[in-house]
């Protein structure tokens, strides 16, 4: 979870002083799988739910500002 919070700090820091264009944003999602065996595909797309969940926030957040 450090290493998503470094990220985003990292993109926002870069946004505010470079002032791109276009900002950038990364989306991200993650799961843990505790058994590989038959967790595996459920974990995926539980991390992949996650992703585009996150990507939505984004979007909504832009449309405010």
């Amino acid at each position: 979870m450090k290493a998503i919070e470094l990220m985003m700090k990292k993109s926002q820091e870069y946004n505010e002083k470079e002032k791109p264009p276009v900002k950038l944003q990364i989306a991200h999602g993650f799961a843990v799988c505790t058994d590989t065996s038959t967790e595996l595909e459920k974990t995926e797309l539980l991390a992949d739910q996650r992703m585009y969940e996150c990507k939505r926030k984004m979007k909504e957040a832009d449309k405010k500002s």
